[in-house]
């Protein structure tokens, strides 16, 4: 008698656990859902940021072919300015076509990371590449604002003006270009970049347990 009490409650203690365990599963499968999904949600943000880059790109560079080759008949009677303003053209135009090539891979990359297809060390992996190109980019773009801002500078003729203009025209475009690369890289593409990894460290952890 006694022997057939401990087996009912044994019995009961394992459907108890078989229960626990199968709840346990379903919120795990749930939390990795979840992640994935949200994972997933950053990418898509990401990879529009790039299709809106190729597109702005692309439209700019359209519009400079017309102004690079009709530039000097309309500054026929302003011949001094005609040269400088060509050199000006010709390095935005370089500049566009280099950054189209660098966003077509950055956006191909993107494009590349399959959630539902891989695992989460080669997501991981594959965002740490994508990290790197855009700490790569970041320091590329503070050298090209560097470099577009002297050549404006000397275009425009503003190394002749007065030193409290000059100091001004350098103050603002100082200013402008910090604000330009911080509101673009800080606040957007590292705001989604970082809530990947953190997606990824998550999903990691459930895993693991």
């Amino acid at each position: 008698m006694e022997l057939d009490e401990l087996k009912k409650s044994w019995n009961v203690v394992d459907t108890k656990l078989d229960k626990k365990a199968l709840v346990d599963e379903q919120e795990m499968a749930k939390l990795i859902s979840s992640g994935k999904a949200n994972t997933q949600k950053q990418l898509g943000h990401l990879s529009l940021i790039q299709r809106i880059s190729l597109c702005v790109g692309g439209g700019l560079l359209l519009l400079l072919i017309p102004a690079w080759i009709w530039a000097p008949d309309f500054m026929e009677s302003q011949s001094h300015l005609t040269r400088k303003v060509i050199i000006l053209l010709t390095f935005l135009a370089i500049s566009l076509i280099a950054g189209l090539l660098w966003d077509w891979k950055t956006f191909q990359h993107l494009k590349s990371i399959r959630i539902d297809e891989m695992s989460i060390v080669e997501v991981s992996r594959r965002m740490n590449i994508f990290q790197r190109h855009m700490r790569y980019e970041t320091i590329a773009a503070g050298i090209w604002i560097v470099l577009f801002n002297a050549l404006y500078f000397w275009v425009m003729g503003y190394h002749q003006a007065p030193p409290s203009t000059q100091a001004l025209v350098i103050a603002l475009l100082l200013a402008a270009d910090i604000l330009i690369i911080y509101i673009l890289y800080k606040k957007v593409m590292y705001k989604y970049i970082n809530d990947i990894r953190k997606n990824i460290e998550e999903l990691k952890d459930i895993c693991t347990e």
